[in-house]
Protein backbone atom coordinates (compact mmCIF):
# COMPACT_ATOMS: atom_id res chain seq x y z
CA UNK A 1 0.00 0.00 0.00
CA UNK A 2 1.37 3.42 -0.88
CA UNK A 3 1.71 6.04 1.83
CA UNK A 4 -0.34 8.35 -0.37
CA UNK A 5 -3.31 5.95 -0.20
CA UNK A 6 -3.54 6.51 3.54
CA UNK A 7 -2.79 10.22 3.37
CA UNK A 8 -4.97 11.20 0.46
CA UNK A 9 -8.09 12.07 2.45
CA UNK A 10 -11.53 11.24 1.14
CA UNK A 11 -10.26 10.42 -2.34
CA UNK A 12 -6.73 9.32 -3.28
CA UNK A 13 -7.13 8.96 -7.03
CA UNK A 14 -4.90 11.89 -7.90
CA UNK A 15 -2.25 10.90 -5.38
CA UNK A 16 -2.22 7.31 -6.62
CA UNK A 17 -1.78 8.50 -10.19
CA UNK A 18 1.19 10.60 -9.23
CA UNK A 19 2.85 7.74 -7.32
CA UNK A 20 2.34 5.25 -10.13
CA UNK A 21 3.53 7.08 -13.21
CA UNK A 22 6.53 9.13 -14.25
CA UNK A 23 8.40 9.66 -10.99
CA UNK A 24 12.21 9.47 -11.07
CA UNK A 25 13.63 6.91 -8.62
CA UNK A 26 14.75 9.44 -6.00
CA UNK A 27 11.21 10.88 -5.73
CA UNK A 28 9.33 7.61 -5.30
CA UNK A 29 7.43 7.40 -1.98
CA UNK A 30 8.15 4.86 0.70
CA UNK A 31 6.04 1.72 0.81
CA UNK A 32 3.80 1.01 3.79
CA UNK A 33 3.46 -2.70 4.49
CA UNK A 34 5.67 -5.59 3.56
CA UNK A 35 9.02 -6.43 5.13
CA UNK A 36 10.86 -3.35 6.46
CA UNK A 37 14.39 -2.95 5.03
CA UNK A 38 16.96 -4.26 7.49
CA UNK A 39 14.65 -6.83 9.10
CA UNK A 40 14.55 -10.55 8.36
CA UNK A 41 11.18 -12.34 7.88
CA UNK A 42 11.73 -14.34 11.06
CA UNK A 43 12.50 -11.23 13.11
CA UNK A 44 9.47 -9.44 11.68
CA UNK A 45 7.09 -12.28 12.58
CA UNK A 46 8.47 -12.57 16.10
CA UNK A 47 8.25 -8.82 16.80
CA UNK A 48 4.75 -8.34 15.40
CA UNK A 49 3.42 -11.31 17.33
CA UNK A 50 4.80 -9.88 20.57
CA UNK A 51 3.38 -6.44 19.75
CA UNK A 52 -0.07 -7.89 19.07
CA UNK A 53 -0.10 -9.62 22.45
CA UNK A 54 1.58 -7.00 24.65
CA UNK A 55 0.94 -3.20 24.57
CA UNK A 56 4.44 -2.58 25.94
CA UNK A 57 5.89 -4.38 22.93
CA UNK A 58 3.55 -2.45 20.66
CA UNK A 59 4.94 0.81 22.06
CA UNK A 60 8.47 -0.53 21.63
CA UNK A 61 7.74 -1.39 18.01
CA UNK A 62 6.21 2.02 17.26
CA UNK A 63 9.35 3.67 18.59
CA UNK A 64 11.55 1.48 16.35
CA UNK A 65 9.50 2.23 13.25
CA UNK A 66 9.26 6.01 13.83
CA UNK A 67 11.77 6.98 16.54
CA UNK A 68 11.21 10.73 16.22
CA UNK A 69 7.42 10.58 16.00
CA UNK A 70 6.37 7.91 18.51
CA UNK A 71 5.29 8.04 22.18
CA UNK A 72 7.98 7.75 24.88
CA UNK A 73 7.51 7.28 28.62
CA UNK A 74 9.12 9.86 30.89
CA UNK A 75 10.47 9.51 34.42
CA UNK A 76 7.11 10.46 35.98
CA UNK A 77 5.27 7.74 34.04
CA UNK A 78 3.63 10.05 31.50
CA UNK A 79 3.84 9.63 27.74
CA UNK A 80 5.07 12.36 25.40
CA UNK A 81 5.01 12.52 21.61
CA UNK A 82 7.88 14.26 19.78
CA UNK A 83 7.11 15.23 16.18
CA UNK A 84 10.37 15.71 14.33
CA UNK A 85 10.66 12.77 11.94
CA UNK A 86 8.87 14.24 8.93
CA UNK A 87 11.07 17.33 8.65
CA UNK A 88 14.80 17.51 7.96
CA UNK A 89 15.48 20.61 10.09
CA UNK A 90 13.40 19.30 13.01
CA UNK A 91 15.19 15.94 12.85
CA UNK A 92 18.56 17.60 13.14
CA UNK A 93 17.34 20.00 15.84
CA UNK A 94 16.02 17.19 18.02
CA UNK A 95 19.11 15.01 17.66
CA UNK A 96 21.43 17.96 18.30
CA UNK A 97 19.43 18.93 21.41
CA UNK A 98 20.05 15.43 22.80
CA UNK A 99 23.70 15.32 21.60
CA UNK A 100 22.85 12.48 19.20
CA UNK A 101 23.27 14.08 15.77
CA UNK A 102 26.97 13.37 15.24
CA UNK A 103 26.57 10.01 16.92
CA UNK A 104 24.01 9.21 14.22
CA UNK A 105 26.42 10.30 11.48
CA UNK A 106 29.15 8.15 13.03
CA UNK A 107 26.62 5.30 13.17
CA UNK A 108 26.20 5.09 9.40
CA UNK A 109 23.61 7.79 8.70
CA UNK A 110 23.99 10.85 6.47
CA UNK A 111 22.21 14.20 6.15
CA UNK A 112 21.93 15.15 2.46
CA UNK A 113 19.10 16.45 0.30
CA UNK A 114 16.82 13.61 -0.85
CA UNK A 115 15.62 15.84 -3.70
CA UNK A 116 19.04 15.67 -5.38
CA UNK A 117 19.07 12.62 -7.71
CA UNK A 118 22.80 12.17 -7.01
CA UNK A 119 21.94 11.24 -3.40
CA UNK A 120 19.68 8.30 -4.23
CA UNK A 121 22.31 5.88 -2.90
CA UNK A 122 21.58 7.25 0.59
CA UNK A 123 17.79 6.79 0.35
CA UNK A 124 17.64 4.32 3.25
CA UNK A 125 20.17 5.90 5.60
CA UNK A 126 19.40 9.59 5.16
CA UNK A 127 18.35 11.65 8.19
CA UNK A 128 17.01 14.28 5.79
CA UNK A 129 14.22 11.81 4.95
CA UNK A 130 14.02 9.85 8.18
CA UNK A 131 10.65 8.33 7.19
CA UNK A 132 12.64 6.17 4.76
CA UNK A 133 15.40 4.99 7.14
CA UNK A 134 16.14 1.26 7.35
CA UNK A 135 14.71 -0.57 10.36
CA UNK A 136 18.15 -1.25 11.84
CA UNK A 137 18.88 2.51 11.82
CA UNK A 138 15.49 3.57 13.21
CA UNK A 139 15.96 0.95 15.93
CA UNK A 140 19.34 2.43 16.75
CA UNK A 141 17.84 5.92 17.10
CA UNK A 142 15.05 4.57 19.32
CA UNK A 143 17.56 2.74 21.52
CA UNK A 144 19.37 6.06 22.04
CA UNK A 145 16.26 8.19 22.54
CA UNK A 146 14.34 5.94 24.94
CA UNK A 147 16.66 6.41 27.95
CA UNK A 148 16.88 10.16 27.30
CA UNK A 149 13.11 10.56 27.60
CA UNK A 150 13.04 8.24 30.62
CA UNK A 151 15.57 10.44 32.45
CA UNK A 152 13.33 13.51 32.77
CA UNK A 153 9.72 14.33 33.62
CA UNK A 154 7.20 15.06 30.88
CA UNK A 155 7.16 18.75 31.81
CA UNK A 156 10.96 18.95 31.67
CA UNK A 157 11.17 17.17 28.31
CA UNK A 158 8.42 19.32 26.84
CA UNK A 159 10.00 22.58 28.03
CA UNK A 160 13.44 21.51 26.78
CA UNK A 161 12.33 20.54 23.27
CA UNK A 162 10.03 23.56 22.89
CA UNK A 163 12.98 25.77 23.82
CA UNK A 164 14.87 24.08 20.99
CA UNK A 165 11.98 24.66 18.53
CA UNK A 166 11.07 20.98 18.32
CA UNK A 167 7.34 20.13 18.37
CA UNK A 168 6.22 17.84 21.20
CA UNK A 169 3.03 17.19 23.11
CA UNK A 170 2.04 15.35 26.23
CA UNK A 171 -0.39 12.52 25.57
CA UNK A 172 -3.58 13.18 27.53
CA UNK A 173 -6.88 11.48 27.99
CA UNK A 174 -9.90 13.50 26.88
CA UNK A 175 -10.78 14.16 30.53
CA UNK A 176 -7.27 15.48 31.20
CA UNK A 177 -7.36 17.71 28.14
CA UNK A 178 -10.66 19.30 29.20
CA UNK A 179 -8.95 20.48 32.37
CA UNK A 180 -5.62 21.45 30.80
CA UNK A 181 -4.54 24.96 31.72
CA UNK A 182 -3.04 25.79 28.30
CA UNK A 183 -6.22 24.78 26.46
CA UNK A 184 -8.39 26.83 28.80
CA UNK A 185 -6.18 29.93 28.66
CA UNK A 186 -6.28 29.84 24.85
CA UNK A 187 -10.04 29.19 25.06
CA UNK A 188 -9.80 26.06 22.99
CA UNK A 189 -11.86 24.59 25.83
CA UNK A 190 -14.46 26.90 27.35
CA UNK A 191 -17.41 26.75 29.70
CA UNK A 192 -20.86 27.17 28.24
CA UNK A 193 -22.08 29.95 30.49
CA UNK A 194 -25.37 29.15 32.12
CA UNK A 195 -24.81 25.38 32.10
CA UNK A 196 -22.36 22.95 33.61
CA UNK A 197 -21.11 21.92 30.18
CA UNK A 198 -17.85 22.45 28.34
CA UNK A 199 -17.36 23.34 24.71
CA UNK A 200 -14.57 23.23 22.17
CA UNK A 201 -14.16 26.65 20.60
CA UNK A 202 -15.69 30.07 21.19
CA UNK A 203 -17.63 30.27 24.43
CA UNK A 204 -21.38 30.72 24.35
CA UNK A 205 -23.76 32.16 26.87
CA UNK A 206 -26.92 30.14 27.23
CA UNK A 207 -29.97 32.21 28.08
CA UNK A 208 -33.48 30.92 28.28
CA UNK A 209 -33.94 27.39 26.88
CA UNK A 210 -36.46 27.04 24.05
CA UNK A 211 -38.55 24.07 23.04
CA UNK A 212 -38.45 24.84 19.31
CA UNK A 213 -37.06 27.33 16.83
CA UNK A 214 -39.33 30.27 15.94
CA UNK A 215 -41.22 29.96 12.65
CA UNK A 216 -39.50 31.13 9.48
CA UNK A 217 -40.35 34.75 8.66
CA UNK A 218 -39.88 34.40 4.89
CA UNK A 219 -40.89 31.57 2.58
CA UNK A 220 -38.33 29.04 1.41
CA UNK A 221 -37.11 30.08 -2.08
CA UNK A 222 -38.35 27.93 -4.91
CA UNK A 223 -35.72 26.10 -6.96
CA UNK A 224 -35.04 27.84 -10.27
CA UNK A 225 -33.84 24.76 -12.12
CA UNK A 226 -30.94 26.82 -13.49
CA UNK A 227 -27.41 25.57 -12.92
CA UNK A 228 -25.16 28.35 -11.55
CA UNK A 229 -22.77 29.55 -14.24
CA UNK A 230 -19.98 30.25 -11.74
CA UNK A 231 -18.55 28.69 -8.65
CA UNK A 232 -19.00 30.93 -5.59
CA UNK A 233 -15.42 32.24 -5.49
CA UNK A 234 -14.75 32.41 -9.24
CA UNK A 235 -12.57 35.36 -10.19
CA UNK A 236 -10.63 35.49 -6.93
CA UNK A 237 -6.99 34.47 -6.54
CA UNK A 238 -4.87 32.89 -3.82
CA UNK A 239 -1.18 32.53 -3.04
CA UNK A 240 -0.79 29.18 -1.24
CA UNK A 241 2.37 28.95 0.91
CA UNK A 242 1.22 25.93 2.92
CA UNK A 243 2.75 22.45 3.07
CA UNK A 244 2.23 18.89 4.40
CA UNK A 245 -1.52 18.00 4.40
CA UNK A 246 -3.95 20.34 6.20
CA UNK A 247 -2.85 23.54 4.44
CA UNK A 248 -2.70 22.10 0.90
CA UNK A 249 -6.12 20.46 1.43
CA UNK A 250 -7.54 23.86 2.35
CA UNK A 251 -6.00 25.44 -0.74
CA UNK A 252 -7.43 22.62 -2.87
CA UNK A 253 -10.92 23.31 -1.52
CA UNK A 254 -10.56 26.98 -2.43
CA UNK A 255 -9.64 25.87 -5.97
CA UNK A 256 -12.76 23.68 -6.06
CA UNK A 257 -14.80 26.75 -5.09
CA UNK A 258 -13.43 28.65 -8.08
CA UNK A 259 -10.37 30.44 -6.70
CA UNK A 260 -7.30 30.59 -8.93
CA UNK A 261 -4.66 29.10 -6.60
CA UNK A 262 -0.92 29.52 -7.14
CA UNK A 263 1.13 27.27 -4.85
CA UNK A 264 4.73 28.23 -4.07
CA UNK A 265 7.17 25.48 -3.07
CA UNK A 266 10.94 25.57 -2.41
CA UNK A 267 13.36 23.69 -4.69
CA UNK A 268 14.54 21.49 -1.80
CA UNK A 269 11.75 21.18 0.80
CA UNK A 270 12.50 20.20 4.38
CA UNK A 271 9.75 17.60 4.55
CA UNK A 272 10.01 13.99 3.47
CA UNK A 273 9.87 13.11 -0.22
CA UNK A 274 6.79 10.97 0.51
CA UNK A 275 4.97 13.96 2.01
CA UNK A 276 5.99 16.49 -0.62
CA UNK A 277 5.45 14.30 -3.69
CA UNK A 278 2.92 11.58 -2.84
CA UNK A 279 0.78 13.03 -0.06
CA UNK A 280 0.34 16.27 -1.99
CA UNK A 281 -0.78 14.58 -5.19
CA UNK A 282 -4.45 15.11 -4.46
CA UNK A 283 -4.27 18.43 -2.50
CA UNK A 284 -2.29 19.85 -5.43
CA UNK A 285 -5.25 19.33 -7.76
CA UNK A 286 -6.59 22.44 -9.48
CA UNK A 287 -3.56 24.57 -8.58
CA UNK A 288 -0.79 26.15 -10.54
CA UNK A 289 2.65 25.93 -8.97
CA UNK A 290 5.92 27.80 -8.91
CA UNK A 291 9.25 26.75 -7.40
CA UNK A 292 10.94 29.64 -5.59
CA UNK A 293 14.22 29.75 -3.67
CA UNK A 294 13.44 32.21 -0.90
CA UNK A 295 17.10 32.67 -0.05
CA UNK A 296 17.53 35.25 -2.82
CA UNK A 297 16.08 38.75 -2.84
CA UNK A 298 15.08 38.35 -6.49
CA UNK A 299 12.84 35.37 -5.66
CA UNK A 300 11.47 37.14 -2.60
CA UNK A 301 10.36 39.96 -4.89
CA UNK A 302 8.52 37.40 -7.08
CA UNK A 303 6.74 36.07 -3.99
CA UNK A 304 5.74 39.53 -2.83
CA UNK A 305 4.51 40.42 -6.33
CA UNK A 306 2.26 37.35 -6.24
CA UNK A 307 0.99 38.34 -2.77
CA UNK A 308 0.31 41.89 -3.99
CA UNK A 309 -2.02 40.53 -6.70
CA UNK A 310 -3.79 37.89 -4.58
CA UNK A 311 -7.10 38.11 -2.75
CA UNK A 312 -6.00 35.45 -0.23
CA UNK A 313 -2.64 34.40 1.17
CA UNK A 314 -2.76 30.96 2.80
CA UNK A 315 -0.04 29.57 5.06
CA UNK A 316 0.52 27.14 7.92
CA UNK A 317 3.79 28.70 9.07
CA UNK A 318 4.67 30.23 12.40
CA UNK A 319 4.52 33.99 12.94
CA UNK A 320 8.29 34.43 12.79
CA UNK A 321 8.47 32.56 9.48
CA UNK A 322 5.89 34.84 7.89
CA UNK A 323 7.74 37.86 9.28
CA UNK A 324 10.94 36.66 7.56
CA UNK A 325 8.99 36.49 4.29
CA UNK A 326 7.62 39.99 5.04
CA UNK A 327 4.11 38.58 4.76
CA UNK A 328 3.09 38.82 8.43
CA UNK A 329 -0.31 40.54 8.97
CA UNK A 330 1.08 44.09 9.17
CA UNK A 331 3.41 43.66 6.18
CA UNK A 332 0.72 41.96 4.08
CA UNK A 333 -1.75 44.75 4.86
CA UNK A 334 0.81 47.37 3.79
CA UNK A 335 1.57 45.44 0.59
CA UNK A 336 -2.03 44.53 -0.31
CA UNK A 337 -4.74 46.05 1.91
CA UNK A 338 -7.53 44.02 0.26
CA UNK A 339 -5.85 40.62 0.83
CA UNK A 340 -7.21 38.21 3.42
CA UNK A 341 -4.51 36.29 5.26
CA UNK A 342 -5.41 32.72 6.29
CA UNK A 343 -3.15 30.95 8.78
CA UNK A 344 -3.63 27.33 9.83
CA UNK A 345 -2.00 26.42 13.16
CA UNK A 346 -2.06 23.41 15.45
CA UNK A 347 -2.42 24.71 18.98
CA UNK A 348 -4.06 28.13 18.88
CA UNK A 349 -7.40 29.08 20.34
CA UNK A 350 -9.67 32.09 20.53
CA UNK A 351 -7.15 33.89 22.74
CA UNK A 352 -3.37 34.12 22.96
CA UNK A 353 -2.28 31.09 25.01
CA UNK A 354 0.94 29.49 26.28
CA UNK A 355 1.29 27.39 23.10
CA UNK A 356 0.23 30.10 20.68
CA UNK A 357 3.38 29.92 18.56
CA UNK A 358 4.34 26.28 19.12
CA UNK A 359 4.95 24.17 16.04
CA UNK A 360 2.63 21.18 15.66
CA UNK A 361 1.45 18.49 13.27
CA UNK A 362 -1.86 16.64 13.29
CA UNK A 363 -0.63 13.84 15.65
CA UNK A 364 -0.13 16.59 18.26
CA UNK A 365 -3.89 17.13 18.21
CA UNK A 366 -4.48 13.42 18.64
CA UNK A 367 -2.05 13.24 21.52
CA UNK A 368 -3.20 16.25 23.47
CA UNK A 369 -6.98 15.74 23.03
CA UNK A 370 -7.21 12.06 23.99
CA UNK A 371 -7.75 10.57 20.53
CA UNK A 372 -4.61 8.42 20.79
CA UNK A 373 -5.94 6.84 23.99
CA UNK A 374 -9.21 6.07 22.23
CA UNK A 375 -7.54 4.12 19.44
CA UNK A 376 -4.57 2.57 21.25
CA UNK A 377 -4.33 -0.22 23.79
CA UNK A 378 -3.93 0.70 27.49
CA UNK A 379 -0.35 1.86 27.95
CA UNK A 380 0.21 2.14 24.20
CA UNK A 381 -1.77 5.05 22.70
CA UNK A 382 -1.77 5.01 18.92
CA UNK A 383 -1.97 7.51 16.08
CA UNK A 384 -4.89 6.63 13.85
CA UNK A 385 -4.90 6.99 10.08
CA UNK A 386 -8.45 8.32 10.34
CA UNK A 387 -6.80 11.61 11.22
CA UNK A 388 -6.54 12.20 7.45
CA UNK A 389 -10.30 12.57 7.29
CA UNK A 390 -10.00 15.00 10.18
CA UNK A 391 -7.31 17.00 8.38
CA UNK A 392 -9.38 17.11 5.22
CA UNK A 393 -12.37 18.37 7.22
CA UNK A 394 -10.13 20.89 9.01
CA UNK A 395 -9.37 22.42 5.63
CA UNK A 396 -13.07 23.26 5.27
CA UNK A 397 -12.81 25.66 8.20
CA UNK A 398 -11.03 28.20 6.01
CA UNK A 399 -12.93 28.11 2.69
CA UNK A 400 -16.35 27.49 4.25
CA UNK A 401 -16.79 30.79 6.10
CA UNK A 402 -15.01 32.70 3.35
CA UNK A 403 -17.35 31.40 0.64
CA UNK A 404 -20.38 32.25 2.76
CA UNK A 405 -19.33 35.63 4.11
CA UNK A 406 -16.71 37.12 1.82
CA UNK A 407 -18.30 36.62 -1.58
CA UNK A 408 -21.74 38.23 -0.99
CA UNK A 409 -20.14 41.18 0.80
CA UNK A 410 -17.54 41.74 -1.90
CA UNK A 411 -19.99 41.42 -4.77
CA UNK A 412 -22.51 43.66 -3.04
CA UNK A 413 -19.86 46.37 -2.84
CA UNK A 414 -18.12 45.93 -6.17
CA UNK A 415 -20.58 44.15 -8.44
CA UNK A 416 -19.47 41.17 -10.54
CA UNK A 417 -15.88 40.11 -9.92
CA UNK A 418 -13.58 40.29 -12.93
CA UNK A 419 -12.32 36.80 -13.73
CA UNK A 420 -8.57 36.53 -13.40
CA UNK A 421 -5.94 33.90 -12.79
CA UNK A 422 -2.80 34.36 -10.67
CA UNK A 423 0.10 35.07 -12.96
CA UNK A 424 3.33 33.21 -12.21
CA UNK A 425 5.91 35.71 -13.40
Amino acid sequence: MHASRIAGGLSAIGALTITEHGLPPHLKPIQIGGLPPGLSPEQFVEITQKAAADPAWQLWLEQRFAPQAAPYRTSDGQLVLPLAGANRHLTRRMLEAFDLYYRALDGGMVDVSPFDPLNIEYARNNLADSLALRFDLTSKLADWLEPVFASRTAAEIEAFLVANDVPITRINSFAEWKQERQAREARIITDVIGTGNLQIGIGLRVGQPVDALPPRATPVPEPTGVTPSEKPLTGLSMLDLSNVVAGPNSGCMFAELGVGVAQSVPPEPNHSVTIVVAWNGEPGGGKRSIILNMRTEERMKVLRDLAARSDFVLNNAMDQQMARLRLDPASLHALNPRAIGLQITALRGERFGPRHNHTGYDPAQQGTTGIMHRFGAPGSPAITVWRRRWITCAGILAPGPVSQRFTPARRAMTGPVTRRKPRLR
